[in-house]
């Protein structure tokens, strides 16, 4: 017996009677936009390897062994001198990283080489980006200081040194432009030297500020003795600034001692006198080096301006 089946029944047969099927033409805008796919993929795929591996970098760096931390390190001198696009929340993740490379490191030597090669990282930036790492720097160190145990600060202590070395020197080799002198002022004022900063972060960096401008030798790379002085009274003048609102008798003393006084006297040999261990049982910083550019009649109407203001405490004007 022999059954007659409609051709559009049949296993893979089309509805309109053919028993080839045929595919259905696209619209022009869905074509492009199956092509365009597989190239969005890989840059999706190509963003998540990239993602992986900073994570994987940023854990080697805070590997305990040195060796790990060392190879990391190298490949993030690589990486920052093709930043030209990377931004504050990179660079915050970075410097967390690097926090715990220090962290980690043991002995004196090997701990004061770090130091110097994590605080010179800024040289690998193109120049646009450095202020962004310095700032970066100085947060993170502000966030982490209070857990930092007894037996580490004096290492974060020769980091922070560095890093003000470095940043400085930096913006000394373009001679002492006055827009990047005054920005960096103004990261000092509203970063490390802010009431909001760590107390003991204050008083290192006043403590050992004019040393580390003394190691600069600002009279020999400014423009003229004038364009010196200048310069000198935008760096300092944060710290003149706390002058003002200095919330405890230390820090105005030191304040005096470290900051003022050296600069009226401008002779190095009277500025290294007596190094007593300071209230938090660290050992100040012998002020040696280059004498400072004059600036005594500058600093006079600076500290008279601070004296005349309303905003300056009562008991700091003496």
């Amino acid at each position: 017996r022999i059954t007659m089946v409609d051709d559009d029944a049949r296993p893979g047969a089309h509805p309109s009677g053919g028993g080839k099927k045929r595919r259905k033409k696209q619209p022009k805008a869905a074509r492009k936009a199956q092509t365009d796919e597989p190239d969005k993929v890989e840059l999706e795929q190509q963003d998540e390897q990239s993602t992986d591996q900073g994570g994987a970098l940023r854990k080697a760096l805070g590997d305990s062994d040195k060796m790990v931390r060392d190879k990391a390190l190298k490949l993030v001198s690589q990486q920052l001198k093709r930043g030209h696009d990377i931004e504050e929340p990179a660079l915050r993740k970075l410097w967390k990283a690097l926090f715990y490379t220090m962290w980690h490191a043991d002995k004196h030597a090997v701990q004061a080489e770090l130091a110097q090669r994590l605080a010179a990282l800024v040289h690998a930036l193109p120049v646009h980006k450095r202020q962004l790492f310095n700032k970066v720097f100085w947060d993170t160190m502000m966030r982490e200081w209070h857990g930092i145990d007894r037996l580490r600060l004096d290492k974060f202590y020769l980091l922070s040194k560095h890093a003000l070395e470095e940043s400085l020197a930096d913006v000394r080799s373009r001679g002492w432009r006055e827009d990047e002198v005054l920005a960096f002022s103004e990261l000092l004022r509203a970063g490390p030297l802010a009431r909001r900063a760590p107390m003991g972060m204050r008083y290192y960096l006043v403590d050992n500020f004019c040393a580390v401008l003394r190691s600069l030798n600002i009279g020999k790379h400014a423009s003229g003795s004038e364009g010196a002085t200048q310069v000198l009274m935008a760096l300092i003048d944060p710290l003149i600034a706390m002058l003002g609102d200095a919330e405890t008798g230390t820090l105005l003393s030191r304040l005096s001692s470290r900051v003022i006084e050296p600069l009226f006297v401008q002779n190095s040999a009277e500025e290294s006198g007596d190094e007593n261990a300071d209230s938090d049982g660290q050992d100040a910083t012998e002020q040696v080096g280059e004498p400072l550019p004059q600036c005594a009649q500058q600093l006079a109407d600076r500290l008279f301006e601070i004296a005349s203001s309303k905003k300056t405490r009562e008991r700091n004007r003496q």
